[in-house]
């Protein structure tokens, strides 16, 4: 399949595509358990694959287990295994949003990991116990999922301040928790902690200066929450904050030769959706509708064009082509979503066929992940969003009323 693929997108010779492939590919076929049989990936076939990938990520799960639940990339045992990024709490949140519902079993199973302690190593959302929450609360939960948030606010503020494992993803939770239950005590504490933190970014502490760039750990991620707080309380603070935030991740970008703005982090040029680009757009894309800018406008042309880009060395959401596919999925626009399709289809490149499931490899490409932000979950919710026409709900970034116009 890779070698096929490598010819068709370089022209390579016959004999020379053969030659490429892993001498284990030559042989003949030695366990049942894997086929290589290509899997096509579009509209006709998304329903029949849709359900290959749930039973395959319900198949794996191991219940009878104390200490972990779903197959996962190796970061689950530094985050904890029921934290959402890497571990049951973003499984169960894909199959929530794309089945409609989840096995008792599995949910009790994450639940009792979240609050022993061990589940949830972090104190934000994808690493910590607000992750936990968000998703009891999806499923139903509602007791649950209040008992773990207030379990979570009783641990100290995170000292990062970033969307991934900081303060931002806990202001957010907050602000969600706040709609859902209708509880202004959380809208107050969540305004007040967002307050402080656009301050600081106003004021130009140079505490911040060493984030990062990207969504998941830099100044977009941070963006997010300053125009989600905007919505909420119209406070052309949070506007300002949100500028400033956008323009401070704007400095770590260029545009290169082919047009596509990318992230610099040295040595690489980013164009992923935790640390590159693309989270930067998703970014730019809620704000530019509450404060057009042309020179954001522009640089968001120049993301979208890199989101088609037909090499990517990994299937997976955070670190991979699923990423790219989220932001054109997120898009309004007919060819965004066309190019999303086209991209999908190369996702044939990695998906496996085990036991008559579908599954993908997580980050390196050594081991089957069903995780939110390296494997098949991430991969499901989004391939879900595209085929069925409606924006990814990935945590935080759904558009509200006012931001549904314009697309990156």
């Amino acid at each position: 399949m890779l070698s096929e693929a490598a010819a068709s997108l370089f022209s390579i010779d016959e004999n020379i595509s053969f030659k490429l492939r892993p001498v284990i590919a030559r042989l003949p076929r030695r366990s049942p358990e894997y086929t290589a049989d290509p899997i096509l990936i579009d509209d006709e076939n998304w329903p029949a694959m849709r359900d290959a990938l749930v039973q395959g990520i319900m198949a794996r799960a191991t219940p009878q287990r104390k200490d972990l639940l779903f197959r996962s990339d190796a970061l689950q045992f530094a985050h904890g295994c029921a934290s959402f990024a890497y571990g049951s709490a973003g499984i169960i949140y894909a199959l929530q949003k794309v089945v409609g519902h989840v096995p008792p079993e599995l949910t009790n199973h994450m639940y009792r990991m979240a609050r022993d302690g061990n589940g949830c190593l972090g104190g934000g959302f994808f690493d910590g116990l607000h992750g936990a929450a968000h998703t009891l609360l999806i499923t139903g939960r509602d007791d649950q999922a209040a008992e773990t948030l207030n379990a979570a606010m009783a641990r100290p503020l995170p000292s990062s301040d970033a969307f991934f494992g900081g303060k931002a993803g806990v202001i957010l939770n907050l602000l969600h928790f706040a709609d859902a239950l209708g509880d202004d005590s959380l809208s107050g504490r969540a305004d007040e902690l967002g307050s402080e933190l656009a301050n600081t970014v106003i004021s130009d502490d140079q505490a911040l200066a060493q984030l990062p760039a990207g969504l998941l750990h830099g100044y977009s991620g941070l963006a997010v929450l300053f125009v989600r707080l905007y919505e909420h309380t119209r406070r052309q603070l949070f506007l300002n904050a949100a500028e400033i935030a956008l323009r401070r991740d704007m400095h770590s970008g260029r545009l290169l030769d082919d047009g596509v703005y990318h992230l610099f982090k040295n040595p690489k040029y980013l164009i992923y959706f935790d640390e590159g680009s693309i989270g930067l757009g998703l970014a730019l894309d809620r704000f530019v509708v509450h404060r057009p800018i042309p020179e954001f406008e522009k640089i968001l042309g120049e993301i979208r064009h890199g989101c088609t880009i037909p090499f990517v060395m990994q299937p997976g959401l955070f670190q991979g082509r699923t990423g790219l596919i989220a932001a054109l999925a997120d898009s309004d626009r007919q060819c965004d979503s066309r190019a999303g399709r086209d991209q999908a289809a190369r996702l044939n490149w990695h998906a496996l066929h085990i036991n008559n499931h579908i599954a993908f490899p997580g980050n390196g490409l050594t081991k089957v992940s069903d995780d939110f932000a390296t494997g098949s979950a991430g991969i499901l919710l989004v391939l879900d969003a595209l085929f069925t026409r409606r924006q990814p709900e990935l945590p935080f970034l759904s558009k509200t009323a006012d931001t549904e116009e314009v697309g990156i």
